[in-house]
């Protein structure tokens, strides 16, 4: 029990401040030590006692005047470190307010950037398009620039007729040496000439173009020569003069035809 109290006692001088114990400072006139002192030399019971007593209530006003000025630091820095806890809220909150400020900004260019990225991938699918298109015309041009040389070149060579052309020359002046030396008549060249005219001119694509006589009269395909009277008020061919000739469905020449005409506008 006295080892406990002793405990207690010694425990009461210690005081709890920011988490460490201190232990009271000693009287300020070093009146404790000096009066157990004094009373241990008296050797008076009297003595003891007064010193023992006045000892014990300047020990409890410094201890209570301790107790008070922790507990006053202790308000102090409680007080100081909240201050210092509310200033670092208030700098984390201006941090986290300008790093939301910049959030918003890069949304802002984020947003900006896609509607710029959508701009230019439009633009290049019109120009993939536009470049598609410059391809097929120069391709198309290419395929024409390859058929104008090749026109050309055919152009350069003489038509495929003309050799044929140059042995029926030749053959007529034979010919015409034969019946000035009166070894064939004219009338056998004549017919000579009759097979070999038309197959000459097949090999030229050239085609005879010859209507039917007493059909209507076109003159897209007709070409009048002569006219005589006829009945009806509407012309009609009559005759065929010379036959026409077309090429690949263009007219070279027309069909030379006599036509008849209302005899009764005469009258």
């Amino acid at each position: 029990m006295e080892g406990s109290e002793g405990s207690e006692r010694e425990g009461s001088r210690w005081r709890g401040w920011g988490g460490r114990r201190v232990r009271p400072t000693e009287s300020r006139n070093g009146e404790d030590n000096a009066g157990d002192k004094t009373g241990s030399k008296t050797g008076s019971k009297t003595g003891s006692k007064t010193g023992s007593n006045g000892q014990g209530g300047a020990r409890l006003d410094t201890l209570a005047e301790f107790e008070a000025r922790v507990e006053a630091a202790t308000q102090a820095h409680a007080a100081t470190e909240a201050q210092a806890l509310r200033d670092t809220l208030a700098a984390l909150r201006s941090r986290l307010d300008h790093a939301l400020d910049e959030l918003a900004d890069c949304r802002s260019v984020l947003e900006l950037r896609d509607e710029q990225l959508a701009l230019h991938v439009g633009e290049s699918a019109r120009a993939a398009e536009e470049i598609d298109a410059l391809r097929a015309r120069l391709d198309s041009q290419a395929a024409l620039a390859a058929e104008l040389r090749a026109l050309r070149e055919t152009a350069a060579q003489p038509p495929a007729v003309v050799p044929e052309l140059v042995r029926t020359a030749d053959q007529l002046v034979d010919l015409r040496s034969s019946v000035a030396a009166g070894g064939i008549d004219a009338a056998t060249l004549l017919r000579w000439l009759d097979r070999r005219l038309p197959d000459l001119l097949a090999r030229a694509d050239i085609e005879t173009v010859q209507d039917e006589d007493e059909g209507p009269l076109d003159l897209s395909r007709h070409e009048v020569v002569e006219t005589r009277p006829g009945p009806g008020p509407h012309p009609r061919v009559l005759a065929t003069v010379r036959p026409g000739y077309r090429w690949h469905g263009r007219v070279l020449r027309p069909q030379q035809v006599i036509a008849s005409v209302d005899d009764t506008a005469h009258e």
